[in-house]
Order: C-alpha cells, then sequence, then structure tokens
C-alpha cells in the first residue's frame, strides 16, 4: 500500500518544492504539515528535538553539510527557528538562518517488502519502496547520481541538484527509511 502512495505522489506531495533562502512565511505558506510545531533556537530542547531526536544532525554530520564555527563546534547561529512536523507518515525538520530556510530534512519510510522476498538475493523487487520514492524526488526536478556504494557495490546515498538547490539522500536499511536533506 505505501508503495502505491509513493507511486502515485504529485511533484509537491514530497514537500521538496521549496528552496534554501525563502523565508519561513513563504515555506509555511507552501507546505501544510500535520502535527506541526514551531521552535526558536532559544526554547527549551529545541536542538535536542529538532537535531538530535530526528537525526536530522547525523545525516548533516553524514555529508559534512553541519555548520562548524571557529572553535570547531557546531555553529549554533545557523539555525535561528525550526519547524517540524509528519505528513504521510514522513517526518520532515525544516531549519532557518536568518537569511531563511537553509536545510529541509526529510525521513521517508522505505522498508523492504518482504511479501517480495520469494527468492534469495533478487533485491530489485524487494526495494520497490525505495525506487519509488527515489523516483518521486526526481519527479520533483533533481537530477539525481550515485554517490556511495557498499562493498558489494550497491548504492546507498545519493545526490542531486535542481537549479541552485542541492539533494543529499541516504538509504539507512537498519531503520528502513530514506533520509533527504535539501540545501543550498
Amino acid at each position: 500500500m505505501i508503495a502505491l502512495v509513493l507511486v502515485s505522489l504529485l511533484p509537491s506531495q514530497l514537500l521538496l518544492s521549496v528552496a534554501p533562502g525563502q523565508s519561513k512565511a513563504e515555506v509555511l505558506a507552501a507546505i501544510s504539515l500535520e502535527s506541526r510545531v514551531e521552535m526558536g533556537a532559544g526554547d527549551k530542547q529545541a536542538f535536542a528535538d529538532n537535531l538530535l531526536r530526528t537525526r536530522f544532525l547525523e545525516t548533516l554530520n553524514r555529508f559534512k553539510l553541519a555548520p562548524v564555527s571557529k572553535e570547531g563546534e557546531l555553529d549554533v547561529r545557523a539555525f535561528v527557528s525550526f519547524v517540524r512536523g509528519k505528513r504521510e507518515g514522513r517526518e520532515y525538520v525544516l531549519a532557518f538562518s536568518e537569511r531563511g530556510l537553509t536545510w529541509m530534512y526529510a525521513r521517508i519510510p522505505v522498508g523492504v517488502d518482504a511479501s517480495r522476498d520469494q527468492e534469495p538475493g533478487d533485491a530489485s523487487d524487494r526495494l520497490h519502496r525505495l525506487k519509488s520514492a527515489l523516483r518521486a524526488i526526481a519527479n520533483e526536478g533533481f537530477a539525481i547520481a550515485a554517490k556511495d556504494r557498499d562493498t558489494f557495490g550497491n548504492v546507498f546515498a545519493w545526490t542531486g541538484r535542481k537549479a541552485s538547490t542541492r539533494m543529499e539522500a541516504w538509504y539507512v536499511p537498519e531503520l528502513d527509511e530514506l533520509r533527504v536533506v535539501i540545501h543550498p
């Protein structure tokens, strides 16, 4: 059922159509999130809730995108406010700096379809949810290319570009999710 939803997504339904630099008002007017929570950098637990518990910071570090201060620590000035929410089972975190949207992070569930695990080694059919999610990202206008492969040659990270917006995606099989970061 999830595969059917991902295959039939319209370009705006993954919410990847927002662009870095847009104001918070523009972004919030363009997207709708369920159970939306807005937090400022000064709010108690803002960094823990939006960067750590969502694994957003882990993903930024994975792609070497985390802003670093002169002291070599996380530069918190890059995070003035956050908007976190969900939509159709996907989790989103929008991070804003003083200049506008800096990062959009999405966690997309892409579990292996065990019902299609009839033949050993036939991963192409089992991973149809991952392929559908990547196809939906490409339908958003991103030109996607493989970035990293494991020792067996399987792609687990992708990069993409659409105009001046860049995208990084990382498949985490242990958690059955695809993590996507949109950034300048």
